[in-house]
Parts: C-alpha cells; sequence; structure tokens
C-alpha cells in the first residue's frame, strides 16, 4: 500500500520524509524472489523500499549481458549494501560476485543478505580500492549515510586498507561485468585495475562527477574501450565502456 500511496503527487515528498523521522533502523522486505534487510534510516534502502526501482534499468542491463554473452565474473566495485550483486547473484547463479566496500557495516549487511537467501556466488571484501597499498581515512556527513568518501572531511570517519585490485584478483583471459560507484576516486581505482582492464573482455558502467568526464574517457581511450553508452544528471554522470561490446549489441539486448 505505501509503494502505492507515494507515487500519489501529493504524498511524494510527504511519505518519504515521514519515514526518514520514524528512524526504522531493521525492516524486511521480499522483491524478486529475495529477501532484504533493510535500514529505512538510509537513502538507498528507503528508495528501494518505497519505489522497488533504484537503478533498476541498470541492474536488468547487466543481467541481460551477462546471461547473453555468458559472463562468469561480475565486480561490484562500491558495493553498499549489495543491491546490485544481491539481485544479480539471484538471477545469474553461474556467475562470481565480488563485491567491495570501505564502510564495514555495509559489508555486514551484505554477509547477512547473502546467507538468508542462500546466494553462494557472493564473495564480500570490507576495504578501499586505489591506486596504492595504505591505510586511508574514509568519512560522511550524516550519521546514517552508508556512502563513505575519501574528500569529504565528514564528521564521521573510518580508517581502512586500501590495495589495488590488480594486488587482489588474478583474473586473465574471461570475460567481466563491473560496475563503479566509488564517490569520486574512480581515476585512482582504475589506475590500480589496469592489469584486469586490459587482460579481459570487459564490461564497465562508471559513475562519476562530471569534472572527471575527459580523464576517464581518454583512460578508456588509451586501453582501446568502445565508449557505449553517455548519460548526464545534474550531480552525476555516467557512462558505460567496453572492449568487446558496442553499441549494437547493447540495442540487440532490448
Amino acid at each position: 500500500m505505501i509503494q502505492y500511496l507515494v507515487n500519489l503527487p501529493v504524498l511524494k515528498r510527504v511519505i518519504p520524509s515521514i519515514i526518514k523521522k520514524l528512524k526504522i533502523s531493521n525492516i524486511t522486505f521480499n522483491y524478486e524472489n529475495l529477501i532484504f534487510k533493510l535500514d529505512l534510516r538510509y537513502l538507498i534502502d528507503r528508495r528501494f523500499y518505497l519505489t522497488k526501482n533504484y537503478d533498476n534499468s541498470k541492474i536488468q542491463l547487466f543481467i541481460k549481458i551477462i546471461n547473453k554473452f555468458k559472463i562468469l565474473n561480475f565486480l561490484d566495485l562500491g558495493s553498499c549494501w549489495g543491491i546490485y550483486s544481491l539481485r544479480i547473484a539471484k538471477k545469474n547463479p553461474k556467475t562470481q560476485i565480488l563485491a567491495f566496500d570501505v564502510f564495514e557495516k555495509n559489508c555486514s549487511r551484505l554477509k547477512e543478505m547473502r546467507e538468508i537467501n542462500n546466494l553462494n556466488n557472493i564473495k564480500i571484501f570490507s576495504m578501499a580500492l586505489g591506486d596504492s597499498k595504505k591505510k586511508v581515512q574514509f568519512s560522511v556527513d550524516e550519521e546514517y549515510s552508508p556512502n563513505y568518501a575519501k574528500d569529504l572531511n565528514g564528521k564521521f570517519k573510518i580508517n581502512i586498507n586500501q590495495d589495488k585490485l590488480d594486488n587482489i584478483l588474478n583474473i586473465q583471459n574471461e570475460k567481466i561485468a563491473i560496475k563503479i560507484d566509488v564517490e569520486r576516486t574512480e581515476i585512482e581505482v582504475l589506475n590500480g585495475s589496469k592489469k584486469i582492464l586490459q587482460k579481459n573482455n570487459c564490461f564497465v558502467q562508471i559513475e562519476y562527477s562530471g569534472n572527471l568526464r575527459i580523464k576517464i574517457d581518454n583512460f578508456f581511450q588509451k586501453l582501446n574501450y568502445n565508449k557505449i553508452v553517455y548519460t548526464k544528471s545534474n550531480s552525476r554522470d555516467e557512462a558505460y565502456f567496453s572492449n568487446f561490446l558496442n553499441q549494437d549489441d547493447i540495442n540487440s539486448l532490448n
């Protein structure tokens, strides 16, 4: 019922505001034969709970590509609590899901939902990714935000180990689907992932701040990747790159 009411113009802003004030930290939500344990203090959780379509078109695109091109590895870089990882793992049980996030609570929640849903194809890494191995600090401004970032100098801080993806994974000559949502550390993460990107057939979705567009385009161009789709919103840009798929391949999925 509440998912219906939130679509009414008069209640579209009122209901999320009320739910936020209630500070509901644990609610069970069933969707697509999956059990989600949501914390409605978080913006992502509220959006998913109220609309069911948080990033739905992007997740469906990954599911279609993984199925059609028989991709056996999905890297969720900046997984948060796993809305991509869980849904893709459920729909693609033969695909290995590797989820990375800097916030231990996000990883703990993903582990809990992995067990509840009997998903044996998700491996979780609680760590930061970058272009070197070192200790780094991430922070947020709001207590209930899961989106920790390196450049915020926010009120709530965590210290965590960082390493290059190339130091962690040894994958060669395979097909990989990659989602990158790493809160303005995209260039660092990409520079630490060159071997993976060069030695495999990859399809990459990346979200980034608009001021990084030229740097990210140039990075993938040097690796001979095709830029397939580019979209722009008020606060974030998004693009898809691949070294084995092109725009016609994507169009054929529709």
